[in-house]
């Protein structure tokens, strides 16, 4: 597919059931009030910068196609007017509603009648993306330098020089006066220029500061995973901690009976006393023994011998 016939298919695609129509009344501003005073002359040569132009056969093409499309909806508009004074003589009679659809139908053709077609040849040809604020900009500087608007301000500034009774003076010639209504239209289309190059910049760093945002929170998500991942191995840690503490205690308590049986091992070595207690004598000792068979003695009647052979025992050690 070339790119005449993209072009021609862009031209002419729809969005969604119905054809995007653009309406010069809502998209072309008030023209500024001329200024006689302006004493400056502008060239009548055009300064716009086409850089990279198709070839001149895509562009007849083009045109071609763009003419014969015109043609034909000026066809369609014919015969769309000649049924509709048909239908306007036929049913003089008829229905209100039926009026009512006949005046729906009269709407509708008006509206498409004020449809605008868009060049896109003559759109800059750099453009890697074409924008909204592209296509109303080339409407408007198509609109503004038309020869037809520029005849309609001359007639404009006529008229008031007549209202004001102004002579007429050498110098203030058809062509000086169009200079001057040039220059007007081009600070015009200046400003409104710069206007959608502002609107163009402010949507370029809306889309940065969203970026950044978008970056933000995306860092923000990753160092609240990392906190949670954090606090996950710290309870973690809490846990080896508190089953550590409990070991340790266990072996500390371990730890401090074996010390105190130490100590008190060395103490008798070294003939010491045990929990600062007076050494029992041995001879309380045997009296305690000898007292504790004879007890037994008396309560068992068996075994005689081997209480016997204890107090014999506990005699010997005396």
């Amino acid at each position: 597919m070339d790119r005449a016939s993209r072009e021609a298919k862009r031209e002419f695609r729809k969005r969604g059931s119905a054809r995007r129509e653009l309406d010069l009344g809502d998209l072309v501003f008030d023209l500024p009030p001329p200024e006689p005073e302006l004493s400056n002359d502008i060239d009548n040569n055009d300064n716009d910068i086409n850089i990279n132009l198709p070839p001149p056969e895509m562009i007849i093409e083009s045109n071609n196609k763009i003419l014969s499309k015109h043609q034909q909806i000026i066809d369609e508009r014919i015969e769309e007017n000649r049924i509709d004074t048909k239908i306007k003589n036929k049913n003089t009679n008829k229905t209100k509603t039926k009026t009512n659809n006949i005046n729906n139908k009269r709407i509708s053709i008006s509206r498409r009648s004020k449809s605008l077609k868009i060049k896109y040849r003559r759109l800059p040809s750099n453009k890697t993306k074409l924008l909204y604020t592209d296509v109303i900009s080339q409407m408007i500087k198509d609109y503004i330098k038309s020869p037809i608007i520029i005849e309609k301000f001359l007639n404009k500034m006529n008229e008031m020089n007549k209202n004001k009774n102004v002579k007429k003076r050498k110098l203030n010639n058809d062509n000086k006066i169009k200079s001057k209504i040039k220059k007007i239209l081009k600070e015009y289309y200046e400003r409104i220029n710069e206007y959608f190059n502002s609107l163009i910049d402010l949507q370029l760093s809306n889309s940065l500061i969203k970026n950044d945002l978008n970056k933000i929170n995306f860092e923000k998500n990753n160092i609240r995973l990392q906190i949670f991942n954090i606090r996950k191995d710290r309870s973690n840690i809490d846990l080896e901690i508190k089953q550590i503490r409990d070991e340790f205690k266990i072996l500390n308590f371990k730890y401090n009976n074996q010390n105190k049986i130490y100590k008190q091992l060395i103490r008798l070595k070294e003939g010491g006393e045990i929990n600062n207690m007076s050494r029992i004598k041995e001879s309380s000792i045997i009296e305690d023994i000898e007292y504790k068979l004879n007890k037994i003695e008396t309560n068992l009647n068996q075994r005689e011998n081997y209480i016997n052979s204890m107090k014999t025992v506990n005699g010997l050690l005396r």
